[in-house]
């Protein structure tokens, strides 16, 4: 055994339960069309389109979907290199107005997470579909995680509360 193995060895003990590069890719498509579904990237509104009730706002790694009261915030979180997971993605339940990414802070006290939840990519075995964990064993696919987000900004606390 050279000194390659034994290092390799004691860094990385199980390297079979290791997400391929395959899983990671997947996983990150996942988020995409997750996000993509939530807060589709488009173009600038036209003056004379009408104004939606909720707000959609896009960054790279994640959406906030403002409502007038409440606001959902979606937030991707990849996996590093040295990481055997496959990322998560954090769900926050907020009441009042988030400050968007990139903007200012909002006036204090304007909003105020009062959920959260953090999901994990789960392989479906079915084509290359993914599925979204929580914590409590539920899985979602997009369109239900979707689903569950439009909801959750009629009423955030349907969340699991937010430890302090």
């Amino acid at each position: 055994m050279d000194m390659d193995d034994e290092t390799s060895g004691a860094r990385w003990p199980d390297r079979q339960d290791w997400p391929t590069s395959r899983q990671r890719m997947g996983a990150q498509q996942a988020a995409s069309k997750l996000l993509d579904a939530l807060a589709p990237e488009r173009p600038p509104a036209r003056r004379d389109e009408p104004a939606s009730q909720v707000l959609r706002v896009r960054s790279p790694r994640g959406c906030v979907l403002q409502g007038a009261r409440t606001a959902v915030s979606v937030s991707w979180f990849p996996p590093l290199p040295s990481d055997a997971a496959l990322g998560e993605l954090q769900v926050i339940g907020w009441r009042g107005v988030v400050s968007r990414p990139g903007q200012g802070r909002q006036a204090p006290g304007s909003a105020e997470a009062v959920s959260t939840e953090v999901l994990v990519p789960v392989e479906n075995g079915v084509g290359d579909a993914w599925l979204w964990q929580s914590a409590d064993g539920k899985q979602y696919d997009v369109s239900a995680l979707t689903e569950r987000c439009n909801e959750l900004l009629a009423d955030p606390g349907q969340l699991p509360a937010r430890a302090s």
